[in-house]
């Protein structure tokens, strides 16, 4: 669904002054939320950064959960590197290492395709380069 769509559906004051009154009024018993997760996607810094000369070596992230809701997932990028953090209940989520790695196999499946079709893509270019000749 597009983000546009989304925000028609969702309350448009939805701060956390908002979250706080819906969790003390135990409101998710009454009107259950009109989703149950969410994915943030942050990107962060393509280039490194320091503080007091000390190198920042990585950048994670965590979002909170509230009554009804059931996983975050929070991803941050820096410099070449994607994070991705799970949180969750342990009534919702009772294992997530395992998540993690089901997520973990599905990036390396990913990763895997992607190289395969970038070797075809270099297979065909090199194939219809051969036929041509450069110069008279």
């Amino acid at each position: 669904m597009a983000i546009e769509s989304m925000l028609d559906y969702l309350p448009h004051a939805a701060s956390a002054h908002f979250l706080s009154r819906y969790k003390k009024s135990n409101a998710a018993r009454l009107v259950p939320p009109m989703f149950n997760m969410v994915v943030t996607n942050v990107p962060g810094s393509p280039v490194p950064m320091y503080l007091d000369g000390a190198k920042m070596r990585g950048f994670t992230g965590m979002a909170g959960i509230y009554d009804g809701m059931a996983l975050t997932l929070v991803v941050l990028s820096y410099c070449d590197t994607l994070t991705i953090s799970i949180t969750s209940s342990p009534e919702v989520l009772q294992d997530p290492e395992r998540l993690a790695g089901y997520m973990t196999e599905a990036l390396d499946e990913l990763e895997q395709a992607v190289n395969q079709t970038a070797a075809s893509s270099e297979l065909i270019t090199a194939n219809s380069l051969s036929g041509i000749q450069v110069g008279a």
